[in-house]
């Protein structure tokens, strides 16, 4: 579904390999001109990289137990949501957890509804709607388009090469830790970046169970 600007509804980045901040607001910069309303993004790591591949096993974030790749994903997480915030703030953008703790699991869009698969760099368009069927539940992919952004990037300017990463915060390296059971609770009326935050880190922070209580505006107001 388009709107009326010719930009999709829904739309699903799949991002492949290492960003910094740089690079991945070239990336969400190009993703929004073809997405108006939604745009979740998949970190594609090691379940579809070669053995020989490193670089993408270490920056994948799939079946992880060491608290100190948990950590890196934390750091990740924040740095991406803050760039999703300054570069896009008109579009909902979604960094999907799914696959952080189990790289079979398949992904349940909350609608059930996409319009186009973004890629960049990495990824073979032959193996995006194979890779997607495997990976997500939705509706229908008969009218799923499919668009390789990595060239609309390099024409505003940015390279492949701007993707080293940053330095680890000192203090969050020194103060993260996991625990069993995570509860957290809010309003979460208008979801917005802080909330996507907040849940994301929980999920990082939870070894077995995460509560979440849904409190009414009137909680807030006494507040």
């Amino acid at each position: 579904m388009t709107t009326s600007s010719s930009r999709y509804c829904t739309g699903l980045l799949l991002l492949c390999g290492n960003c910094n901040s740089k690079r991945l607001s070239a990336v969400l910069k190009a993703a929004s001109k073809h997405v108006a309303q939604t745009l979740y993004v998949q970190h594609v790591g090691d379940e579809r990289s070669s053995g020989n591949d490193r670089e993408s096993r270490r920056l994948s974030v799939t079946g992880l137990k060491d608290v100190g790749v948990l950590r890196a994903c934390s750091r990740r997480m924040w740095s991406f949501y803050t760039t999703a915030y300054e570069t896009c703030p008109s579009v909902d953008v979604r960094l999907l957890m799914t696959n952080v703790k189990d790289a079979r699991a398949a992904c349940w869009l909350p609608d059930k509804r996409l319009d186009v698969v973004l890629t960049t760099i990495g990824f073979p368009p032959a193996d995006v709607l194979p890779y997607v069927r495997s990976k997500f539940v939705v509706e229908s992919f008969n009218d799923v388009a499919v668009m390789d952004i990595e060239g609309q990037i390099k024409s505003d300017g940015h390279q492949v090469d701007d993707c080293e990463e940053e330095e680890e915060d000192t203090v969050q390296r020194n103060t993260w830790t996991r625990h069993d059971n995570v509860c957290l609770g809010g309003t979460f009326d208008r979801l917005h970046v802080g909330h996507k935050i907040l849940l994301s880190e929980a999920i990082l922070l939870c070894r077995k169970r995460l509560v979440i209580e849904i409190g009414r505006a009137s909680c807030r107001e006494r507040v």
